[in-house]
């Protein structure tokens, strides 16, 4: 089974980021961009690298982003100070955006019908994994050497993962020259600037307001080229995101469900954490202990959703795991500071990951089984490209909400003025799984049992 290394990335770094803040003095206001500059380079590249895996190769592709992965990490150990940290962190998504397609392309290529789903399946369960393992070894690194081992430590597993995959993925056969697509870096490009500018306007405006050029110029100007990449991609001959998909019966909801509810969780756990090392005053090593189970619950949840799909419809599974969602932040946002964990943070998230773990993986398996076998890796990407964009954007909404409470960008706010920020952050991100859930509910039509060859809607 193909690895996924960004759960290990995102949830080890997750853990670190109060130490990184405190000592590379990063401003409250900024410290999401450690997140979100892996996640926009990773989610902004994604349809990108869906392109190079079904041209030149999916062990090609896999390995080189590996190697590529490798190489960053060991950059971000060395950071010396906010900028340098956050470029090694976007240079380090771009590797991570070449790993995910091809090893779904590997997926959907050798694996079919109930195989499929079960294969599927287990590559989300390697995810919950990896939110342990990341979780685990970022609280022991973070407590024991510093933040910086964590990138230390990764480097030679990321790299021994390259050498395995080389020698295991199965050899392809090769095309001939003329059948191989061309490749749209314009529209890879122009899709992920107008990603970072939307992001970095609305945390300029948690920063600054929203009356200054700084935080209004950036969503401006992302507009334009957000119109600039639709006009390209309506001009290449293949397009990193073809138009023609969205007009497919459900695959606007499935996207967008998938998007806002990658919003709500990528901004839950960056929340959950803060609040655990802040206004409850756990150590990184004691939260990501604390955080463990949740992974092991994870991976157990996600190996039901193959049986599962053989007994109920897609549409089904994905409703019930976002509507229990709604749930899960409601405990941390109504957490005082020295409170219990067991009876909010971590009882938010055995919740969230409840729902996370069915709607996740049957929105992937739902969205790479309604398109053509020949763009498999691409379609893994375009699902992948709403999980990793979602973050980012969900980060910012947040950060907004929570920049808005008097003195939350103050590095020494008390740990009431903390929580009541952090508290606003939450029922924002309430909204977005909400919002999720709606889509869903009304945009996914009908629904299918996942049989032999049963298509999804």
């Amino acid at each position: 089974m193909p690895p996924n290394p960004a759960p290990v990335s995102l949830t080890s770094v997750n853990i670190a980021l109060p130490q990184m803040q405190k000592e590379l003095n990063i401003a409250a206001g900024n410290l999401q961009w450690l997140v979100s500059a892996y996640t926009l380079a990773f989610g902004g590249f994604l349809l990108l690298a869906g392109v190079v895996a079904d041209r030149f190769g999916k062990r090609l592709t896999f390995c080189s982003g590996m190697v590529w992965l490798t190489i960053w990490s060991l950059a971000v150990s060395f950071a010396q100070d906010e900028i340098s940290a956050i470029v090694f962190r976007a240079l380090q998504g771009l590797g991570a955006a070449a790993t995910v397609p091809s090893a779904i392309g590997v997926i959907c290529t050798y694996f079919a019908g109930k195989e499929q789903n079960r294969a599927m399946s287990c590559y989300g369960a390697a995810g919950a994994v990896g939110f342990v393992a990341g979780l685990i070894l970022g609280g022991l690194l973070t407590a024991s050497l510093g933040w910086r081992w964590i990138f230390r430590v990764t480097t030679p597993l990321t790299a021994a993962l390259a050498v395995v995959a080389w020698f295991c993925f199965p050899l392809e056969r090769k095309r001939p020259t003329d059948a191989q697509p061309s490749m749209d870096i314009a529209g890879a490009c122009l899709g992920t600037l107008s990603m970072v500018l939307l992001t970095l306007g609305l945390s300029s405006s948690e920063a600054h307001g929203w009356g200054k050029a700084i935080a209004i110029a950036p969503i401006v100007i992302a507009v334009v080229v957000l119109g600039g990449f639709l006009l390209t991609e309506r001009k290449v001959k293949n397009p990193v995101m073809p138009l023609w998909l969205w007009r497919q019966p459900s695959f606007a909801a499935i996207w967008f469900a998938a998007f806002f509810m990658q919003a709500w969780w990528g901004s839950l756990v960056y929340y959950v954490v803060l609040i655990a090392q802040g206004p409850l005053h756990l150590s990184p090593l004691q939260t990501a202990v604390r955080l463990a189970p949740c992974g092991v619950q994870g991976f157990i949840i996600t190996l039901t959703c193959g049986p599962l799909l053989q007994r109920f419809t897609t549409k089904q599974i994905i409703v019930t795991g976002l509507g229990l969602s709604i749930l899960a932040n409601i405990p941390s946002a109504l957490v005082k500071p020295y409170q219990s964990f067991w009876g909010s943070t971590f009882l938010s998230m055995m919740i969230a990951v409840t729902g996370v773990s069915w709607a996740y993986n049957v929105l992937a398996i739902s969205l790479v089984a309604s398109v053509p076998a020949g763009i498999k890796s691409m379609s893994g990407g375009l699902i992948n490209t709403a999980f990793q964009i979602g973050t980012a954007v969900g980060l910012s909404l947040c950060g907004v909400v929570a920049g808005s409470i008097s003195g939350h960008d103050k590095q020494d706010d008390d740990d009431w003025e903390k929580m009541r920020a952090y508290s606003a952050a939450l029922w924002m991100s309430t909204g977005l799984i909400g919002l999720s859930t709606i889509i869903a509910l009304f945009g996914i039509k009908g629904g299918h049992k996942v049989g032999a060859q049963a298509p999804v809607h």
